[in-house]
């Protein structure tokens, strides 16, 4: 009972935030898809809440850039061109569809939709839609209100860089959580480890230990890793290094 116990229930009761009960207001959402990159990430009221690989379009078919909306959803779309019928398993547009009103379009040409081949994710490989892995889109699809900005650039810069290009401001330094962590035991023995870097690209890192009822605040999770303050300390934290001792 001893032995370490890893990251994943410390990160499901503490590190991931909490869901909403009721949706955000659609001004609060914002989506932003750098195609240099092939990711995409999704703001809630300024914060930093997932960030998702995808597929975009390819040379030919770039994605367009610029300040989109996302004008419908549907489930189970059509795949028209060939015929496939809506959720079939050869249907390249998966189960979930989320139009875009791109080039004037009302959201039935463009979209952030699923797939019918994973390994197509991450590459430059569509039509010009945005391509996600299915599970991605369903727990996307299920967040995000019709009315939602897009932004998408091909830009070698950060998230908020992208944002400003297009007038978006993200307040990235508010707190996404602000949780104490306890263990119960009363004892007040050290619990939690953690590893903080100064950046989540860089191998050097520092040691610092929490206490019982030390409070963590998460102001951005990015790939696994989370931004964090305690105990006066602040960085990058991966999921690697956080365990209960």
């Amino acid at each position: 009972m001893k032995r370490l116990w890893f990251i994943l229930m410390l990160l499901l009761a503490i590190f991931i935030p909490q869901e909403p009960t009721q949706a955000a207001s659609t001004s609060s959402q914002v989506v932003i898809v750098n195609t240099a990159t092939n990711k995409l990430a999704f703001y809630e009221n300024g914060s930093l809440v997932r960030e998702f690989s995808v597929g975009t379009g390819k040379s030919s078919t770039p994605t367009p850039s610029g300040k989109f909306t996302i004008v419908n959803k549907i489930t189970n779309r059509p795949y028209y061109t060939r015929g496939i019928r809506g959720g079939a398993p050869n249907n390249p547009l998966g189960d979930r569809w989320m139009g875009l009103n791109i080039n004037g379009t009302a959201g039935d040409t463009y979209a952030i939709h699923g797939n019918n081949n994973e390994s197509s994710v991450g590459k430059w490989i569509t039509g010009g839609c945005i391509r996600m892995h299915n599970a991605d889109i369903h727990w996307l699809y299920d967040r995000l209100n019709t009315g939602a900005t897009v932004l998408i650039k091909r830009a070698q810069t950060s998230y908020e860089a992208i944002a400003s290009s297009y007038g978006v401001t993200l307040s990235s330094s508010a707190p996404v959580v602000s949780t104490p962590i306890s263990n119960g035991s009363g004892t007040g023995r050290t619990m939690v480890s953690l590893n903080v870097r100064t950046s989540p690209s860089i191998t050097a890192t520092r040691i610092t230990t929490l206490l019982q009822n030390t409070t963590v605040t998460i102001y951005e999770t990015r790939n696994g890793w989370y931004r964090v303050t305690a105990n006066g300390i602040s960085g990058w934290v991966s999921a690697d290094y956080v365990r209960i001792l």
